[in-house]
């Protein structure tokens, strides 16, 4: 009995651990290095103009939530939290997507999932 509460203390703590929110980012060959700026100087841009170069692709996550697209604002946040940590200045976003995650009690969970690319000024 003892190690059946040791793995379902596993199982729970795995999945606690699996709602969380993510986000990594892949630099673009030979794109400069930046300073970090703040996420709230970060641009949403439709597309960048050609006094732009590339740094790289962001990918974020959203933490665990019910069908009402409340992980959208999270993801945005977290692009622009990412792309300033890499001194980006602009990103373009793309469509985010909804993928279910898990049911509770017959209620669907969704993770919230976006890219982006992430420029500064030349």
């Amino acid at each position: 009995m003892l190690h059946r509460a040791r793995g379902l203390r596993l199982v729970a703590s795995l999945l606690v651990l699996g709602c969380g929110a993510g986000g990594s980012f892949t630099p673009a060959e030979g794109a400069p290095q930046r300073a970090a700026r703040s996420p709230q100087s970060v641009e949403v841009v439709a597309n960048a103009g050609p006094e732009h170069v590339e740094l790289g692709q962001i990918k974020a996550a959203s933490g665990v939530h019910p069908p009402t697209g409340d992980g959208k604002d999270e993801v945005l946040a977290q692009l622009k939290e990412i792309a300033g940590e890499h001194g980006c200045e602009a990103i373009v976003v793309n469509e985010p997507e909804e993928d279910l995650y898990a049911t509770s009690n017959g209620t669907p969970l969704y993770k919230t999932h976006q890219r982006a690319r992430c420029f500064a000024k030349r």
